[in-house]
C-alpha cells in the first residue's frame, strides 16, 4: 500500500486523500461493501445493513442520515455491533440528520457511536 506526500501538502494512501472523508450518496436501504471503508455513506431513506465479513479489522465507515425521520442500521446475522455508549448490541435507530461512525476490530465486530434514539 503507498502512503506519502504527493504535492508536498497533500498525503494519499490506496483509498485517496488522507485530509478528507469522500461522499456516497445512498438512497435506498444499503448494505456495506468493502469499498465504503474509510468512506462517508450518506442517505436520505432506506437506512443501512452490516453484515458479517465485509469489512476488515481495521476499516472505518461514517453514516450520515440525510433525513428528517429517523433511520435503522441492522447489524447483520454474525455481527456484533457493540454501542460505545453502553456496550449493547443490535440494530440502532440513527437520529434524522444523524451521524455515526463504525471502527471494525474485526470482519464480524465493530465498534459504533453516534446520534441514536
Amino acid at each position: 500500500m503507498f502512503a506519502g506526500q504527493v504535492d508536498g501538502t497533500t498525503f494519499v494512501d490506496s483509498k485517496g486523500s488522507l485530509r478528507s472523508i469522500p461522499q456516497l450518496t445512498k438512497n435506498s436501504q444499503h448494505a456495506l461493501v468493502a469499498s465504503d471503508a474509510g468512506q462517508c455513506c450518506f442517505s436520505s431513506s432506506g437506512g443501512f445493513v452490516i453484515n458479517d465479513s465485509v469489512m476488515s479489522s481495521g476499516d472505518a465507515v461514517t453514516l450520515i442520515n440525510n433525513s428528517g425521520s429517523s433511520m435503522t442500521i441492522t447489524q447483520g446475522s454474525g455481527v456484533s455491533l457493540y454501542n460505545t455508549d453502553d456496550g449493547s448490541t443490535g440494530n440502532k435507530t440513527l437520529k434524522a440528520r444523524g451521524i455515526a461512525t463504525v471502527w471494525f476490530s474485526t470482519a464480524s465486530i465493530g465498534y459504533i457511536t453516534g446520534n441514536f434514539e
